[in-house]
C-alpha cells in the first residue's frame, strides 16, 4: 500500500530527525579523554594529502591491541582530511554512523518480527511488524548508552562493529527468512 509506505519513510525520517536533535546539542563539545592521545596528538591521522601510503600509515597508527583499530583510524583521517582538526566534523560522523545503525536495528527488528513472531501471512501483521521494528529502532537510537559512540569520538571503533555487526545480521536474517 502506497499511503503506508510513504507514512513509513516519514516515520523513519521523524525517528532519524528526533535522534539528531537530541544528539545535536553535544557535537559542539571538544575531544575528551582518550580523543586527545589517539586523535588530536596522533600526527598519522593529520593527512595533508590523500594518498594510500599516508591513510595505511594513519590506519596502523593505533596502540590499542593487538590488532589495533585500522578502520576506525582510517576513518579518522579522513575525517581530518575532509573536515579539519574540528571535534564537531568527528562527532558528525559518529552521529551519521548511528543514525545509519538506527535503520539497521529497525531492519533487524522487523526481519525478526516477521519471522518468529508475526509470520508473512497478512498484509496487516507485517505492518505490524515494521511498526514494531520502528519502536524497537527507537529505543535503541534513543537509548543514553549509545551517548559515548557518538559524543566520545574514540569510540567510532564501537559504532563501526555495531554497524557491521547489525550489517551482518540483517543480511543473514534476511536471507533465513
Amino acid at each position: 500500500n502506497e499511503s503506508f509506505s510513504s507514512r513509513r519513510v516519514s516515520l523513519l525520517c521523524l525517528l532519524l530527525s528526533a535522534v539528531t536533535y537530541c544528539y545535536w546539542p553535544g557535537l559542539f563539545g571538544g575531544f575528551v579523554f582518550d580523543d586527545d592521545v589517539n586523535i588530536v596528538r596522533n600526527e598519522s591521522l593529520h593527512l595533508t594529502a590523500l594518498s594510500v601510503k599516508d591513510l595505511w600509515s594513519a590506519a596502523w597508527s593505533g596502540h590499542a591491541g593487538p590488532l589495533g583499530r585500522p578502520i576506525s583510524l582510517a576513518t579518522f583521517a579522513l575525517n581530518f582530511y575532509f573536515g579539519g582538526a574540528a571535534p564537531f566534523s568527528f562527532k558528525l560522523v559518529n552521529l551519521a554512523i548511528h543514525l545509519a545503525n538506527t535503520m539497521l536495528v529497525a531492519a533487524l527488528a522487523q526481519i525478526l518480527c516477521q519471522a518468529i513472531v508475526l509470520g508473512r501471512q497478512h498484509s496487516s501483521r507485517r505492518q505490524a511488524s515494521w511498526w514494531a521494528g520502528l519502536v524497537v529502532a527507537a529505543l535503541w537510537a534513543l537509548h543514553p548508552l549509545n551517548l559515548t559512540g557518538v559524543l566520545y569520538v574514540v569510540q567510532r571503533m564501537t559504532s563501526l562493529c555495531t554497524l557491521f555487526g547489525l550489517a551482518a545480521l540483517v543480511l543473514y536474517a534476511s536471507y533465513r527468512s
